[in-house]
């Protein structure tokens, strides 16, 4: 995960826990996720973006139900912090 975040946004994270496991079947798109959802901790708002991606958004936790996010993502980043 830390490397990830690092290649990804450049960020040097530390992770505080595990907010939630959870696992998905989309028998639409022929495939099953299992994940976990992490609370993260950086001392660096800097972002430099890998070249996969071309823009970024910080936004507050109660903005994303304003998004264009489906509910199963939804449901995966409800959490009490």
């Amino acid at each position: 995960m830390k490397r990830e975040v690092k290649e990804e946004v450049g960020l040097k994270i530390e992770i505080q826990r595990v907010l939630n496991e959870w696992s998905l079947d989309l028998p639409e798109k022929g495939i099953h996720l299992d994940g976990k959802t992490y609370l993260c901790k950086s001392n660096s708002d800097k972002i430099i973006l890998s070249e996969e991606h071309i823009k970024y958004k910080w936004i507050e936790k109660e903005e994303l139900k304003d998004l264009d996010c489906p509910d199963w993502k939804m449901q995966f980043l409800n959490y009490k912090s």
